[in-house]
């Protein structure tokens, strides 16, 4: 058989289950361990950079979350969430108020809380929500000053107080009348309505042209003008409740010469839809101008919108106008409750059992009168966040093992999916995806949490069906994950519980640049730090690794045998850039060999590999060796990194093709595993095996 050659590792890590499914496209690409290590869209397979220490968490006894808070794409910060308050991350470290003092601010979520809170964001302003608190906004004021407060939605704009109503003018008509009036008040400042001032009425003679009733008020301070509203005439003394404008005033007064009210125009009422207990929303986000809330404990399926523009503004009116406030119920077989809200063309609803879609009516606008839902399919979702890529959504299905997309599809109308964890199966049966986040740039990696503390991760361009996963391990379990702008790029952030000099500790990381610029360039420890400056033996301020093993790469060579104590290693010589941290092996591990024929195999064969050609890329050391039948790996070779043409400084990163022999020996699969056992970038662009079958 002819030496075969890997060029691409796109479909990532595939499930044991398809083994023997060479007939796959997928399987020619796929590998069978790919830990620690990214695959890019574009085929090669990357070991992934290291994770910087930030700092300990507040509290180390109890878990927190991480949740980012993005005013633009410049300022950008990481909010940590810890039992009953936060602090707040920025490039890196902890915001100070005063040196190693991290700025802090209370919250009234617990620690048990902090899985369900769901937030949404408008510039300086984060809207959150939990089931058994009352929407809050959260505002930066400044870096070390930040507030939360309870959204009061009651009206900010003061009501003009009792009318004073009189007759003015003759002729007026031969039979009485009662006539209704009330006036409300529009905002110089926000253009916001007040609710209507109380309601006055008389009794006189009917209305004519030349006949009126002259409506005086008091004046409210801050006001643009203001509104006059008339319930159309009646001969009972009873209100109907029903009033239309007549007009608008600067002044505080107003003349109704038997005008005609336009009941389509009527008064803002006032609703409060969350108070009290069991009517807290679980859910937000923003479209078409309003912020949208859903699924109290009393309403799991209802869907509750502000005011067009006005967030703090849940009033309608009777009749509805287009820019009032919108509720509106799924009515299903099933009382599913609705989990999130994700804006796309339409807003997609997304609910304990299945997906759907809000209709707005021939104008596309949501108003009280064209609102609408109409199910996609019928999934249902866990309570993870989404993310949207482009005009794509992922989700976890509501078992919480299954990772899907959503995104509109023209030739069926609808939005569709796929389940894209169907290769990968055996990376999520047992498990539950507890958080996600999506980095775009620079490799297009959705980041998932396992409830095993494992961070698995899709590279995905949905544009190019590339869907592959890898896993990610560290001495220590992930806990929670978040991304942000930050240096043009999205940096992932994680909080890792650790042991550390025998305690138990919850530190958050950053996942460094995977900078190949030179030998000392890249930082691949975990929870590290580095040091760039006059050569130095001694390296200082690790106390958060007390007693620990470490791995350093000092001027870009590898210093092993390191133990941190009283904060600080001795180099056995002087080094001016040094990265100090935890060691962690990226590795892959080929497929069996076997032909892409629905018809023909040779795993029933016997397969031998006595040399393996490995393409890299900006890489310096790794091992190969065979995967033996009963799991085990056979001898590892190294990848030398060292060419004639070298002289006896450090060895700098290259790219090249070299030919391993490694020990040859029979079995039935003919697997690879290639390792990077040094703290040094590897990656690897093909590998081509040779063959021989018995």
């Amino acid at each position: 058989m002819a030496d075969k050659i890997q060029r691409s590792f796109t479909a990532g890590e595939l499930s044991p289950a398809l083994r023997s499914r060479a007939d796959l496209a997928k399987y020619a690409n796929g590998l069978a361990l790919c830990e620690n290590v990214i695959v890019r869209a574009q085929g090669g397979a990357y070991s992934r950079p290291g994770l910087r220490f930030v700092g300990e968490v507040g509290d180390s006894l109890n878990r927190a979350r991480l949740i980012k808070f993005s005013f633009n794409v410049e300022q950008t910060y990481v909010l940590l969430f810890e039992n009953l308050k936060l602090r707040v991350i920025k490039n890196g470290g902890y915001i100070e108020t005063s040196p190693s003092v991290p700025y802090e601010m209370v919250t009234p979520y617990t620690t048990a809380q902090l899985p369900r809170l769901v937030v949404t964001q408008d510039a300086d302003v984060m809207t959150i929500t939990h089931p058994d608190h009352d929407p809050s906004n959260l505002n930066r004021l400044s870096e070390t000053n930040w507030t939360l407060t309870t959204i009061n939605y009651t009206s900010q704009v003061t009501a003009p107080g009792t009318l004073t109503l009189a007759t003015i003018g003759t002729g007026a008509g031969s039979y009485t009348k009662t006539y209704r009036y009330v006036v409300t008040a529009v905002s110089a400042t926000t253009g916001v309505e007040s609710l209507p001032s109380p309601e006055q009425s008389t009794a006189t003679a009917s209305l004519t042209e030349t006949a009126g009733v002259k409506i005086t008020f008091s004046a409210v301070a801050d006001i643009e003008y203001y509104r006059i509203y008339k319930e159309p005439g009646s001969d009972t003394s009873v209100s109907s409740g029903t009033f239309g404008w007549i007009g608008d005033t600067k002044a505080t007064t107003f003349a109704d010469f038997n005008l005609a009210p336009i009941t389509s125009d009527a008064p803002p009422q006032d609703r409060q839809p969350f108070t009290g207990t069991g009517n807290k929303p679980a859910t937000v986000t923003y479209y078409q101008q309003r912020q949208v809330f859903a699924n109290t404990n009393l309403e799991p399926q209802s869907i509750f919108t502000t005011q067009t523009a006005i967030y703090d503004s849940l009033r309608t009116s009777n009749p509805s106008r287009a820019d009032d406030a919108v509720t509106f119920t799924i009515k299903a077989q099933q009382v599913n409750e609705i989990r999130h809200l994700v804006p796309l063309d339409s807003l997609i609803v997304l609910t304990s059992g299945g997906e759907w879609k809000t209709t707005e009516g021939q104008d596309q606008v949501l108003t009280p009168s064209t609102v609408g839902v109409r199910p996609q399919s019928f999934n249902g979702a866990s309570w993870v966040p989404p993310v949207t890529i482009n005009n794509t959504a992922l989700y976890i299905q509501e078992k919480g093992s299954r990772v899907r997309d959503l995104g509109y599809e023209f030739s069926s109308s609808t939005y569709t999916g796929n389940d894209l964890s169907i290769m990968s199966e055996h990376l999520f049966e047992g498990y539950q995806i507890e958080e996600m986040a999506f980095a775009a740039e620079p490799y297009g990696i959705l980041w998932c949490v396992r409830n095993d503390g494992v961070l698995i991760a899709l590279t995905y361009q949905r544009e190019h069906q590339v869907w592959g996963w890898h896993h990610h391990v560290t001495d220590g379990i992930i806990e929670s994950v978040n991304v942000i702008s930050e240096d043009n790029r999205d940096a992932l952030y994680l909080i890792v519980k650790r042991t550390i000099n025998g305690a138990n500790v919850r530190y958050v990381e950053r996942m460094e640049v995977r900078d190949t610029s030179s030998a000392s360039a890249p930082f691949c420890v975990d929870s590290g730090l580095s040091y760039n400056g006059a050569p130095a033996t001694i390296i200082s301020g690790l106390n958060h690794l007390e007693g620990e093993d470490v791995t350093v790469l000092a001027d870009g060579n590898e210093v092993t045998g390191m133990t941190v104590v009283s904060g600080s290693i001795t180099l056995p010589r002087a080094a001016s850039v040094v990265h100090v941290g935890l060691p962690y092996l990226p590795v892959i591990e080929l497929l069996d060999v076997d032909i892409n024929s629905p018809s023909e195999s040779v795993k029933a064969n016997q397969i031998s590999v006595s040399r393996v050609t490995i393409e890299v890329e900006k890489s310096r050391g790794g091992f190969v060796g065979p995967k033996l039948d009963d799991g085990s790996t056979g001898q590892m070779i190294e990848i030398k990194p060292r060419f004639q043409s070298d002289g006896y400084e450090t060895i700098e990163l290259k790219t090249f093709k070299q030919a391993v022999d490694i020990a040859p020996g029979w079995s039935q699969g003919g697997g690879i595993r290639i390792e990077q056992r040094s703290p040094l970038p590897l990656t690897i662009l093909s590998v081509i095996p040779k063959i021989d079958v018995s």
